[in-house]
Formats: C-alpha cells, structure tokens, sequence
C-alpha cells in the first residue's frame, strides 16, 4: 500500500479496493462457506509470497504479485527481469520495511483464523446445500406426475443450477452426487442416478482440484451441454434431427454459461446465489425462458442470503436499485420472486443515461440481456397475422409513428437504420426536451444512446392498442434528431472500416516476438512465418506473456528465440484468431 512509502502517499482507490475486498469476502460466503475458504486460502498464499518478496528486496503489485504467485519459476530475481511491466515493481528503498512486513504477517495471522472457522463449517453438508437437494428432490417427484401435454418425466426433471463461483459449484456438485448415491432405489432422487453432468466452468478442468465430481474443458463442455439438452443445443443430421444421446438431467454450471447456449428442453432453473449485477440472473433465466421451448411454465428459483450477512453486503437493495434502471433500460420484468417491474425512471435524464450505459456494459453484451423477448413478441406477432411480416418489410425507409410510452419518463426519438447493404439494423435513441429539441451533454455534443436493448425498450408501447400520437411540431423536429442518429451510426461505421480499429491490445513480449518472427523468421518458410506471425497477434494469459518473455531472453541466437517462442506457444494452445474484416466504405447518405 502507498501509505507505507516514505513519502507516505496514501492513494484513495486503495481505499475503496480495501472495502471492496471486504464486500468480495462476504459475497463468497453467502455463495458457500468452501468458496470463503477457498478466498482465503488463496489469500494467503498471496500474501505469504508477498512478504518472500519483501525479503528479497522488491516490492510486488497488482499483476506482479499474482503473476509471481501462479509463476511455476523459484527464482525471483529471474521473474522480475521476464516482467514486462515495470511499474508492478519496486525496490523496498522506497518503503518503510519494518511497518510493512510487520502489518503483512499480522494480515496472515488473522487470514489464518478466518480459513480456520470456514474450514469447521465446510465439515459435513451445511444446511444451504441440504435444502438445495430438497429443491432437487422436489423437482424429481413433480416430474414423476403424468403431464397432459406428453412432456416426458426426463425432460421435466431437467434442472440447471448456476453460481457465480466455481469453489461452490464443485463441492455442491459433490454433494447432489453424494446425496443421490446415498438414496435409496425407487426414490424420487434416485431418478436423477448417474444423470448429473460434470460440472461446467470457465477454466480447464486441470486448474482446479475436483475430486470425483470430475469437470469438463472447452473441449468437452460442447458435449457435455448437448448431453443435457439434446433437442436444443445438440448437432442434427442433414434431416434436422439430433443425433446428441439424453445424458444428463442435472446441470451444475458457473456464469459460463449464462449466455449463448440454448438450454430450453430443460424448465427448471435454481440460482445458487446472487451476483452483483442482476442483469447477470436475467441471462441466466433467459437459457431456458426461450422460444421453442415445450414447457408450459418455467420455474426459476433463487437463494437468497441469510438476513444478517445480507444486512452487512445490503445486496437485496443493491440488486432493486439496479433494476429499476435496468427495467427501464431493458424491461427486466420479474426477476427477483415477488419484485415486479422498478418504478419509472426519466430516461431523459444525463446521469441516469450514463449510469444505464455503465449498467449495460458491466453485464456483458447487452443484446443477449432480454433481447429474447422481443424475438419472442415479433415471432408470436407474424404466426397470428401472416400478412403482418411482409407488410413490416415492405414499409418505406422514412417510416414511423409516435405514441406515449407508460414506462418512460421523458421524451425522444428512436430510429431503426439500415447502413449500404448491411442486414444488421442499427439502432439509435436521442433523448429530447420538453419541447422536442435536441438534449446536449456538458461538452456541448448531442446525447445520443446507441444501445440497441434501450432503443427498442422505449420504443416499445407495450400492448398493441397504444392510441397512435405524432402530432406535427414533433414530427418536425424529428429530422433534427434523424441528422444526429444518422450522424452517430456514420461515425462508428467509418471507424469500424480502418483496419487498425481491429488491432489487438498484446503484451510487449508478444509484440517483440512478432517483430522478430517478421523480420527473423524467414528461414520457416512463409507459410511458416506468416502462422507463427499470427499467432503472436492473440491476445494471451499474463503467464504465457511471461513465459514469451523467458523465451526471448533465454534464446542465444534469433533461431533459437523463435524455436523457444514457438514452443511457448504449442505448449500453451495459442492459436492464431479469427480474422476480423472492416466494414466497407459508404457515404453518408447510405445511411437511412
């Protein structure tokens, strides 16, 4: 920290980062007591290698000190001369030694009795996890009932179990597994026997120590999905039939999966735990809350935190403030059981705007929030009224009409643009004031969002019998508002046609290797040369950044740099990305 430098320069976000280390600790206990040990564990490998540093004369921060904690080397001074960030790095000159080492071994000491008391409650099956199983046991007896539609008993026993963390996803997996072994035959649980899919996380399955509970890596986790949910998310022969086999009916999984998978054959879904953002549970919902999907109903359960840790991290207050936001950005509807949409929010306000984008960006891509319900309405809309699709396509650019959205404080404009030939419909929403003018940031440009989930949600009047309203000073001034969208999405198109707007943020050790597999590695071939080069154009792992940059400073010669470069490489799995084309030049009037 800062305030041990001579200078005694205490930085305020170390502050800030202090309590949000706090609120960290008390979200991986609400998620399981194992998670919090493992935290803390880890914690004190950290800090343990921090005070080794200390000792050897450097000080270690940020990615420095994690780099050097996952770092197979033992040889310090060697780690530090690989690192390519010099500002992670300093002499202990510049500290008051004595006070720091001091503070650190105390931090252990009390990290120590923390594991401790975690350690005691991971003994055993805590209470959380039991009443987990019961959820479980309670699904596999409902599915057991004969359903009127034919829905089978399999398919309506299917459950996905989510958390955030995969220190809880493994030992609840254990856990269901253990619990329905211990079942006896004939049992509702034993319905789920030898049906519960390892455990999908984001990282390798080597990364982590899982026992029996087994896990799957990239590789495997494509078949393992498909094992779950054949029908939807499985391959289909040249007929469109799935050739996937039914494996799995229980499905523990991190946010990994929240996004991108169609998981709909299942209608039931339990939410382990609460993240920070609740955007994150509605893409979690969203898997299974699906079109094509032949449940009646779908069930979505959550656990929420015990009163008094959820007192301390106020996470059910946190959670109603954000979507109240985000009901107005997205129309989050119900995700929380019992909370319905939030209350009116003045879209039209600068603030609240920004905070909706900062919202939207911290959830990850925002067309897979609740963009599936709109696929939804306009899918339903088309197969009740067969000529509606052909009379949407065929209306004429220039098109619109205007009415009060209920939901929406605030006036504005939204407009749904087509760029050159492009088939993506870009979208675009300029804020007004009360008498239909352009609204203006502080810096004096117009406010225009180009979120494609706000755009439809204020343009959406939300049941087919909203009354029709345009009268003509805002029809007028809607041309105002057109040059400023039209403007907006010409700016990005033009930036997204320079082929440097695609150019990787790399490391510097993999930027020297690549300057020196140009100019050095003629000798490969130039296919040869040309793979490597793009190879060295992904974006890696702060370790294999360091492992390149042992490579180049152990090699003698340029061969030997890039022989050692390229093993780096093989060993690590760096393959080269996906090229990535600009956008075609147009002229602005291409935009409309």
């Amino acid at each position: 920290s800062s305030m041990y430098t001579t200078e005694h320069d205490l930085q305020e976000y170390q502050i800030t980062n202090a309590g949000l280390l706090r609120s960290g600790l008390l979200k991986r206990l609400e998620s399981s007591p194992q998670a919090l040990h493992a935290s803390l564990e880890k914690m004190i490998v950290s800090h343990e290698a921090f005070l080794d540093a200390l000792s050897k004369g450097f000080v270690l921060k940020g990615e420095a000190l994690s780099d050097w904690v996952s770092s197979d080397s033992d040889n310090l001074e060697d780690f530090v001369a690989e690192f390519d960030q010099d500002d992670q790095i300093e002499s202990v000159g510049g500290y008051h030694l004595v006070e720091l080492q001091a503070d650190v071994e105390c931090d252990i000491a009390l990290l120590g009795e923390l594991r401790d008391l975690a350690a005691a409650v991971v003994q055993g099956i805590e209470p959380k996890a039991a009443k987990l199983i019961e959820e479980i046991t309670g699904i596999a007896k409902e599915a057991r009932r004969v359903d009127p539609r034919g829905l089978s008993h399999a398919d309506r026993r299917k459950v996905i179990v989510f958390s955030a963390f995969t220190d809880t996803i493994i030992p609840i997996h254990e856990a269901v597994v253990a619990a329905i072994k211990a079942d006896p035959a004939g049992s509702p649980l034993a319905d789920y026997t030898d049906r519960v899919a390892p455990p999908i996380m984001g990282s390798y399955a080597k990364v982590h120590e899982r026992g029996a509970s087994g896990g799957v890596d990239q590789g495997g986790r494509a078949s393992t999905i498909a094992g779950f949910a054949p029908q939807t998310s499985g391959p289909r022969n040249a007929a469109g039939e799935p050739t996937a086999t039914d494996e799995f009916d229980i499905l523990f999984t991190t946010d990994v999966l929240a996004e991108g998978v169609n998981l709909q054959q299942a209608g039931q879904m339990i939410n382990y735990d609460l993240p920070w953002n609740p955007m994150r549970i509605v893409q979690r919902h969203g898997r299974i809350d699906r079109i094509g999907s032949k449940h009646d109903y779908i069930h979505l359960g959550l656990f929420f935190p015990a009163e008094r840790l959820d007192a301390l991290l106020a996470l059910e207050a946190r959670l109603e403030t954000k979507l109240a936001l985000a009901d107005a950005a997205v129309g989050a509807g119900e995700v929380l059981p019992g909370r319905g949409p939030g209350h009116e929010i003045n879209l039209a306000d600068d603030q609240v705007i920004d905070e909706i984008e900062k919202l939207l960006d911290a959830g990850g891509s925002s067309a897979s929030l609740s963009g599936e319900e709109y696929r939804r309405r306009l899918y339903g809309a088309f197969n009740m009224e067969p000529l509606l699709k052909s009379d949407v396509i065929s209306l004429p650019y220039g098109s619109g009409s205007g009415f009060v959205n209920p939901v929406v404080q605030g006036n504005g404009y939204v407009f749904c643009i087509k760029i050159g030939d492009s088939a993506k419909p870009w979208f675009r929403y300029v804020p007004a004031t009360d008498d239909w003018s352009i609204r203006y940031a502080e810096d004096g440009l117009p406010i225009v969002t180009s979120d494609t989930l706000i755009s439809l949600r204020v343009a959406d009047p939300q049941n087919t019998t909203a009354e029709r309203r345009l009268p003509d000073d805002v029809y007028d001034k809607a041309f105002d508002a057109w040059e400023v969208a039209r403007s907006s999405a010409y700016t990005v198109w033009k930036e997204l046609t320079d082929p440097n707007a695609f150019q990787p943020d790399l490391p510097l050790s993999f930027r020297d290797a690549y300057s020196l597999a140009l100019r050095k590695g003629g000798y490969l071939g130039k296919e040869s040369q040309i793979a490597l080069a793009n190879r060295l154009r992904s974006v890696p792992s702060a370790k294999v950044s360091r492992q390149v940059r042992g490579a180049l400073n152990q090699g003698r010669t340029d061969e030997e740099r890039i022989a050692l470069v390229t093993e780096v490489l093989d060993e690590a799995g760096i393959t080269a990305p996906p090229p990535r084309e600009p956008l075609p030049d147009i002229e602005e009037h291409e935009v409309r």
